[in-house]
């Protein structure tokens, strides 16, 4: 979504003069619609059995959590070959599937003997072809095909600016969802972003999935469009319609200093498992901090401690968000980068080099070769006091400008950058992050043990949208901060909070390329 994600709001009294507060990161009240689930539709076939094989056979689809005994999703029917030598069951498995998770199933294959196959849903999602498949012991192929089950992905567009004297004020708008003639609601489904000291601003566009604001789809439900200056918490102007009046057409609204034009679209689009089935590649890219707060690595208490086989805090991060992104990577090349540190031979502090020592060259093989590499290289870098995020941002910038060039480039990009905090380039980094906005490209940063992460909390945290020197704003909100000290008791929900939000930043990224109209 643009701005900050669907909102509900807390009580109205609670937005007090001078006290801005943050709506809850849930859809609306309603428990069946909290978020937009996605469930996926898995079936299940043998290929190429034996002329000679008259088995006959069945499936038993386990669910497992980690934390106990698999829990039995169901069973096939009995089955044996058909003429083609193949078994396609018609029993199918509907399953809600979550990017961020490690979701496991286990597969029992029962036909005279029984085999077992253990894997995940992203293993299935991230497969060559759509097919996941793997040889049986008789030499047939075992096959597993998902797709989209009954996933709404009509959403509602709001495209809103303003025009006037806004000076000294912070402006935003408040979406309200008021229900029907035969069933008043009040409460609040969207809070945009907010402009500061502006004559004329275009908001950030959001996509709302049309469920929320339209349950039954007929779009009689009423809403309130409120254009608020929260500085003095004051409305400016206020537009209330059922949802077809607003559709497909402009719409103003008099404020006291100036005037709000409003446009709003209902649409479907791609859904994110639409876009992996149509071939789109995960490209994660990792930035490593090796500034001297880290401590030495042959120190206990480094966090960057390698002298043992235990994951430190930046092998923990970066092992949580490879083993799910992997699944999404055919070619399995991961670019890491460090900054903060002085290679060998080298006299100044370098901000952006390659770990495998390759800057043209910077991809490493496997998530598991990533972990190697990082040990090895450790004892030979210089720990240094400085530490810039710019400069590998600039990077991915540019490399990715440079590739979206060729016409069949299908990657978006992950840039997880782990930092113990004290970084110093605010204004590049802004920059370079609004530049990032346009690219097909999130960030992801990560604050490794107890420095001072400053501004770089804030980006995730405040309201505002990030302008850069030249005035130019965010396209989206690709960007997210997240302290792994929060998470030193769970480490398994470390890898949910990195990456719940990819999938959405994903379609609002290709959304804002389909309609480069509306962000006109």
């Amino acid at each position: 979504m643009g701005g900050k994600l669907i909102k509900i709001c807390m009580k109205e009294d609670e937005i007090e003069k001078n006290n801005i507060y943050y709506y809850k990161d849930i859809y609306n009240k309603n428990e069946n619609i909290i978020e937009n689930k996605i469930k996926i539709k898995l079936t299940f076939s043998i290929k190429e059995i034996l002329d000679s094989d008259k088995r006959y056979c069945n499936l038993l689809v386990y669910e497992n959590d980690f934390s106990s005994e698999p829990h039995l999703l169901g069973e096939t029917e009995i089955l044996s070959k058909d003429k083609s030598n193949n078994i396609n069951f018609n029993k199918y498995f509907i399953l809600e599937y979550h990017f961020e998770k490690i979701q496991p199933l286990k597969i029992k294959i029962i036909k005279g003997i029984t085999e077992e196959i253990n894997i995940t849903l992203g293993n299935i999602i991230g497969s060559k072809d759509n097919i996941f498949k793997k040889q049986l012991s008789d030499n047939s192929i075992f096959e597993i095909h998902f797709e989209d089950f009954e996933n709404d992905n009509f959403n509602t567009l709001f495209k809103i600016s303003i025009h006037g004297n806004f000076l000294r004020m912070k402006i935003g708008y408040l979406v309200k969802y008021l229900g029907t003639d035969s069933n008043l609601e009040n409460y609040s489904i969207y809070r945009s972003e907010i402009c500061d000291n502006l004559s004329n601003y275009e908001f950030i566009i959001p996509y709302i999935p049309t469920k929320i604001i339209s349950p039954d789809n007929k779009f009689n439900d009423m809403i309130s469009i409120e254009i608020i200056d929260y500085i003095n918490s004051k409305k400016l102007g206020e537009q209330i319609e059922t949802i077809s009046n607003f559709l497909n057409k402009e719409i103003n609204i008099n404020l006291e200093n100036g005037i709000a034009k409003i446009k709003i679209k209902n649409e479907k689009e791609h859904s994110f498992i639409e876009y992996i089935k149509e071939g789109l590649q995960l490209n994660l890219l990792i930035g490593i901090d090796f500034t001297s707060s880290n401590k030495s690595p042959k120190e206990i208490d480094s966090y960057h401690y390698i002298g043992n086989e235990n994951l430190n805090f930046y092998e923990i991060a970066i092992k949580k968000c490879g083993d799910i992104i992997e699944n999404y990577n055919k070619n399995q090349l991961f670019s890491v980068y460090g900054f903060g540190g002085k290679l060998p031979g080298e006299k100044n502090v370098n901000q952006c080099f390659a770990l495998n020592g390759n800057n043209d060259k910077p991809e490493i093989n496997s998530i598991k070769n990533v972990l190697i590499t990082y040990r090895n290289i450790l004892p030979v870098i210089t720990l240094c006091s400085d530490g810039l995020l710019s400069p590998i941002i600039k990077e991915i910038n540019n490399k990715v400008s440079e590739k979206i060039k060729e016409n069949d480039y299908n990657f978006y990009n992950i840039l997880l950058i782990l930092t113990n905090g004290n970084i110093k380039d605010e204004k590049d980094t802004i920059n370079n992050i609004v530049k990032s906005s346009f690219l097909p490209i999130s960030i992801i940063i990560v604050g490794i043990g107890n420095g001072d992460f400053g501004y770089i909390d804030s980006f995730d945290e405040n309201e505002e949208i990030l302008i850069n020197s030249n005035h130019l704003k965010c396209n989206r909100n690709n960007i997210k901060f997240i302290h792994f000290n929060n998470y030193l008791k769970n480490e398994n929900k470390l890898n949910e909070e990195i990456l719940k939000e990819i999938p959405k930043q994903i379609i609002e990224y290709y959304q804002n390329k389909k309609n480069p109209s509306l962000n006109k």
